[in-house]
């Protein structure tokens, strides 16, 4: 105002996340999401417990990690993949679930996966992890009986002085 820029202050998360969004708000969407290049998304969580430098996902979500109920996405899933494919012909069928720390809350993680298979959906899904899931004999089997294809893990550094400068505790 006047020359001068004026904040507002950093705004606080919602505490309630259990919102399915109304995907025809994007304008378009529902057009561009017969294309194969777009493929049904649910975010089940926010926030992130880790404080890696590099990682705009704690601006954006904070610290304090948020979670949906699993009925909540199950229907978020539903509904997305109603949106994607209930009009058009898509040739890929995976739904991507979209955390960056999907297993950060374990018990929390089983409990979707749970509801997923008790839904009865049958579909292919893509999922983000650290390595640490690799480990976890009872997730993976989870995650297979749920229709998991594919974990997408990042490898950001090979050297530990790399980790240490960014505060990056494991990849």
């Amino acid at each position: 105002k006047d020359g001068q820029i004026i904040t507002t202050g950093q705004r606080c998360p919602p505490k309630d996340i259990n919102v399915i969004p109304d995907r025809d708000l994007l304008y378009n969407y529902r057009k561009m999401a017969g294309h194969n290049t777009l493929w049904p998304q649910v975010h089940a969580s926010r926030g992130c417990p880790h404080n890696c430098d590099y990682c705009a996902l704690v601006r954006h979500f904070g610290h304090t990690v948020r979670t949906r109920t699993p009925e909540n996405i199950v229907e978020d899933i539903r509904r997305s993949i109603e949106f994607h494919d209930g009009t058009h012909r898509r040739i890929s069928k995976v739904l991507w679930l979209t955390d960056d720390n999907f297993f950060a809350d374990r018990a929390w993680a089983v409990s979707v996966l749970n509801a997923i298979i008790a839904s009865g959906i049958r579909y292919q899904f893509t999922i983000q992890a650290r390595y640490e899931v690799g480990y976890d004999d009872e997730m993976l089997e989870l995650l297979k009986k749920a229709g998991f294809v594919e974990i997408a893990m990042g490898i950001e550094f090979l050297e530990d002085q790399a980790f240490e400068s960014y505060h990056k505790k494991s990849t």
